[in-house]
């Protein structure tokens, strides 16, 4: 945010409760309710997890969490800006650290999926370099757009 210091706090491994309810919070805040058992579950079981917080003037305002999904492929799983702090760069901020962090662990694709009614989000993925590369269908859920960046 202009005139105000925003840092991007790493963390990577296994969470800690604080880590894992400030992304529930925010996600809460940002998307509605969520399937906290399945969400737990993906935390626990997801390899190298990487999640990124953005904090503006010590205030958290953001989050990013993605994982190994297969050799030199990492999953961008969730993220989110709180509305206060939006239309400052703090979405791209995450994604540019996120992967920074991706090229230095030999990554070459990073890959997310989203939905056509985050056009924000879909929007500033293809800004920064992503290519629509398929779709996913769901029983009883919308369409979701497959997205991926190659980093090298």
């Amino acid at each position: 945010m202009p005139g105000f210091t925003t840092e991007i706090a790493v963390l990577h491994g296994r969470p800690d409760a604080y880590a894992t309810e400030s992304v529930l919070s925010i996600y809460r805040e940002i998307f509605g309710i969520i399937d906290e058992e399945k969400f737990h579950l993906r935390m626990q079981n997801a390899e190298d997890l990487l999640i990124l917080f953005a904090q503006v003037e010590g205030a958290l305002a953001g989050f990013k969490v993605g994982y190994r999904l297969e050799e030199g492929v990492f999953y961008s799983w969730i993220g989110g800006v709180r509305a206060t702090y939006r239309k400052h760069g703090i979405a791209r901020m995450l994604m540019e650290r996120q992967h920074e962090w991706c090229k230095i662990h030999d990554y070459r694709v990073v890959r997310t999926k989203t939905y056509n009614r985050w056009k924000n989000m879909l929007l500033l993925n293809l800004r920064c370099g992503f290519e629509i590369t398929g779709t996913v269908e769901k029983a009883g859920s919308d369409l979701q757009i497959v997205l991926e960046k190659k980093l090298f």
